[in-house]
């Protein structure tokens, strides 16, 4: 989902979209 998607932005040299971003951080906080 959005942890992979982060991982392949990163190795093309290319900043994940702030939507991406802001999904993770979603789902991270609500995992715990």
């Amino acid at each position: 989902g959005d942890w992979t998607s982060y991982h392949l932005a990163v190795q093309r040299e290319v900043d994940p979209t702030p939507v991406e971003r802001i999904a993770y951080l979603k789902n991270h906080l609500n995992a715990d």
